[in-house]
């Protein structure tokens, strides 16, 4: 299984159930967070976007 980390929540594998997806649309994302949580296990991440970086 491969990890997820939200850019919307705090936690480790959030329930991906109606109210995150809710969550995820409507809160500012936090990305900055999710990539440090990221390196401290990892060394390589993936964003997915719509457009390009």
């Amino acid at each position: 299984m491969i990890p997820l980390l939200s850019t919307v929540t705090d936690t480790g594998t959030p329930r991906l159930d109606a109210d995150y997806w809710v969550a995820n649309v409507r809160q500012p994302v936090r990305l900055s967070q999710a990539v440090a949580a990221a390196g401290q296990d990892h060394t390589t991440f993936v964003e997915i976007s719509p457009t390009r970086c």
